[in-house]
């Protein structure tokens, strides 16, 4: 902890953040008690009394500012007695305790007529060297805010570009996926597109052949006598001929058991009734 940590405490207790700034200068009383800095000590002492006391906590700015005054006077450090002093009144007069107020007033004047008059060098001296401890304290605290500023800045540049890594994976596996499925619709158009092929295919060979097989249907008229059948134009044609006009159907021609005797008579044999019929 160092002098910048008591004057960023100072701006949180003037910006009323009073548990960041009683945060902050115990840790500063705490260091500086480990690396025996009595005057850091007793300067965040005072501080936290000043806190507290701006906070209404009279009972706890009353209890700090008298362990500040402890170690101030035990290391003579007249400059942090006077502003302990008159924090001191403060709280006494809060308290409505004006004997203790000015019992605190009239110390804080011995101590303040005894630190004025010495020499007009140390004054300055000492002047300089509180000016020049503000000076650093402002720099260190506008360095403080700077990096603080620039580690949000690191800290939202980074979570930009982890959005964008992640937008841009996301829009690679959404593409992937549509590709893939685009793929897929293809094969399946592909494969549909072939099925319809070979559909029309079987389709037109059906077609062809159903053309071809031709049926004989309905009722058709014959000759009781002759066996000859009548077409549609009212000729009369062989049954043979009828027949195989309208069908994919072929005569063969032979002779049947019963007819065979009455036609050839006595040269009929069984034997030609069985022989391979001729066309």
């Amino acid at each position: 902890m160092t002098q910048g940590s008591v004057g960023l405490a100072q701006v949180y207790g003037a910006r009323g953040d009073y548990a960041a700034a009683i945060h902050l200068l115990r840790e500063v009383v705490e260091e500086s008690r480990r690396s025996r800095q009595p005057r850091i000590e007793a300067r965040a002492l005072r501080h936290l009394g000043e806190v507290h006391l701006a906070a209404g906590d009279l009972h706890s700015a009353d209890t700090f500012l008298r362990e500040a005054l402890a170690v101030a006077e035990a290391q003579e450090l007249r400059p942090i007695q006077v502003s302990i002093l008159e924090n001191m009144a403060r709280v006494h007069e809060a308290r409505g305790d004006p004997e203790a107020a000015l019992a605190s007033l009239r110390r804080h004047q011995a101590v303040r007529d005894s630190l004025f008059s010495q020499g007009t060098g140390q004054r300055l001296a000492s002047a300089d060297a509180r000016l020049e401890a503000d000076r650093r304290t402002r720099e260190n605290l506008e360095l403080r805010m700077v990096q603080a500023h620039q580690e949000e800045q690191i800290a939202r540049g980074h979570l930009i570009v982890l959005l964008g890594t992640a937008l841009l994976l996301t829009l690679l596996v959404l593409m992937l996926v549509l590709a893939h499925f685009n793929r897929r619709g293809r094969e399946r158009q592909r494969a549909l597109t072939e099925a319809n092929a070979k559909l029309e295919t079987a389709n037109h060979e059906l077609t062809l052949a159903l053309s071809e097989n031709r049926t004989l249907q309905g009722l058709i008229p014959i000759c009781s006598s002759c066996r000859k059948v009548r077409d549609d134009k009212g000729y009369w044609e062989a049954l043979e001929t009828y027949v195989s006009e309208r069908s994919e159907a072929n005569f063969s021609h032979s002779i049947c058991a019963d007819c065979g005797p009455r036609v050839y008579g006595e040269y009929w044999s069984d034997e030609e009734a069985s022989a391979a019929p001729t066309p």
